[in-house]
């Protein structure tokens, strides 16, 4: 592939998404490639299309378009904990989960 060209590849990505329309999707890094001031637009629009996502990424902004929160420790051991996300405008305690893989 010429590298003239691989900026393209996240859009492909996007675009093969809204056309398959997955009840689920793993989505690695996916609004990288989007102007932050879009990523809200990106997320609610998945929800019409009925698409549960599951984001992996750095940046901890995208934390306010999900509702459940999943860490993996990194301690050898193989456990994570899964809490829901406070939110501003929810009232409620939040609920932890914990295991190991």
């Amino acid at each position: 592939m010429h590298p003239g060209v691989l900026w393209l590849w996240p859009q492909v990505g996007l675009a093969r998404l809204y056309f398959h329309k997955p009840a689920y999707a793993v989505l690695d890094e996916a609004t990288s490639a989007i102007n932050p001031d879009e990523e809200g637009a990106f997320y609610r629009h998945l929800g019409t299309l009925g698409i549960t996502a599951f984001s992996i990424a750095h940046r901890l902004e995208l934390r306010r378009f999900h509702h459940m929160h999943l860490h993996f420790h990194a301690d050898g051991t193989g456990g994570w904990t899964m809490s829901r996300v406070e939110r501003a405008d929810a009232a409620e305690t939040p609920q932890v989960e914990r295991g190991a893989v």
